[in-house]
């Protein structure tokens, strides 16, 4: 479609039996009231691989744009869809069952997803099964700018034997993803490969909201490492709301795979709430073999701020790993608060030891402010108690 002059009535696009593709690559605008309705799952019982990409700009007003495919919907950098107080929905992959196979991603955004007034805008994404990975749900890169008055995203990772196949990515500098009121985002990752991450974001992007932020991330069934529920990476990554924040992560892996976090972090990022609680709270894979399948691990720089903060953690690991803590600070992470709690178990089923409830070290801070600071830690169980404490400093980290 190319660029229509006068202002659009309502407009309804189907597909129709096997494959279909739809192009905007011209000015599409509508009148007061009118809406966009691309639905290509409608047509037919198997309605094949069907596609849409935004490149152009799509405008309304006051009225509903819905895009419902069976694959992809691409709006890279050159693409923009915008509403003014009306809602804004964007389905891929998730209206049939079985899902659209292939090698795609759900949801890819690059470029702009925004109303400009009271409406919300839901995306959610499903990657394709391609053996190589990288099928993602729903993936916002590049200076992809994503804002309304609520913004709910929800991404699930493709069932593929290959890595990184991420439920929602939220990374590079310049992508935004704001809101007025709230933020939720929800990210499931598939697969069976390395770097199942449910929710990732990374780069130097930042999430923020007017009021209360939501993120939950559950990793992916990966053998090998790093299956975190929910990843916050790298300089200048910054997650930030007016009112609460709540952080939940819930770790993949299966055995033999270690390093599995519930939430994990790396990088001088910042989480921050400018008036209310920070809640941080993840549990590590039970299924892993491998060691160090912590809760919370917070590193390297990251920085917790907020009048009250709070961390729960759940170390993970089976009978034959180690070293599987429940909260761990390290590396000059900071949680900076008036009023600080901090709550850590260490993996229970593990007979290796060295499962300490909370740990601090390596120069990693928690410093209270005007109010009370409590850190509550539970070492371990399993046939060997070495080293699992219930609460540990060492090297510099303080409390």
């Amino acid at each position: 479609m190319q660029t229509f002059v006068d202002p659009l009535p309502n407009l309804y696009i189907n597909g129709g039996i096997g494959d279909d593709d739809v192009y905007i690559q011209g000015s599409i605008g509508f009148a007061t009231g009118y809406s966009l309705y691309v639905d290509l799952c409608d047509d037919d019982s198997s309605p094949g691989a069907d596609n849409v990409e935004i490149s152009g700009s799509v405008t309304l007003d006051q009225g509903t744009a819905y895009i419902n495919v069976t694959r992809t919907v691409n709006i890279p950098s050159s693409g923009s869809l915008t509403n003014t107080n009306g809602q804004i929905y964007i389905y891929a992959n998730d209206c049939i069952f079985p899902y659209t196979s292939g090698d795609f991603t759900g949801v890819y955004i690059g470029g702009v997803v925004q109303d400009l007034g009271s409406g919300d805008i839901y995306i959610t994404g499903r990657g394709g099964d391609h053996v190589f990975g990288y099928q993602s749900g729903v993936r916002m890169v590049l200076g992809a700018q994503i804002s309304g008055n609520n913004v709910h995203i929800t991404g699930y990772g493709g069932e593929s034997a290959g890595s990184y196949n991420l439920g929602v990515q939220v990374a590079d500098a310049g992508t935004l993803v704001a809101s007025t009121n709230s933020v939720y985002i929800s990210g499931y990752a598939g697969g069976t490969g390395y770097g199942q991450v449910g929710t990732e974001i990374s780069g130097g992007a930042t999430v923020t909201s007017g009021f209360a932020l939501y993120i939950y991330g559950q990793g992916g069934m990966g053998t090998l490492s790093q299956n975190h529920g929910v990843s916050i990476t790298d300089t200048g990554t910054t997650i930030s709301g007016n009112d609460y924040g709540y952080i939940y992560g819930l770790a993949g892996g299966d055995s033999p795979s270690n390093f599995n976090c519930g939430v994990h972090t790396f990088g001088p990022s910042t989480i921050t709430s400018s008036s209310a609680t920070v809640y941080i709270n993840g549990v590590g894979s039970s299924l892993a073999s491998g060691d160090q399948n912590h809760g919370v691990l917070l590193r390297h720089g990251l920085t917790v701020s907020a009048p009250s903060i709070t961390i729960d953690g759940q170390g993970g690991g089976t009978d034959t790993s180690s070293s599987n803590v429940g909260v761990f600070i390290e590396e000059q992470a900071l949680a900076d608060g008036d009023a600080i709690d901090i709550e850590g178990w260490g993996g229970t089923t593990n007979d290796e030891g060295h499962n300490i409830g909370v740990l601090v070290r390596n120069d990693g801070v928690v410093q209270g402010g005007a109010d009370v600071v409590t850190v509550r830690g539970y070492g371990g169980a399993g046939s060997s108690l070495l080293g699992n404490r219930g609460v540990n400093t060492a090297f510099g980290g303080k409390i």
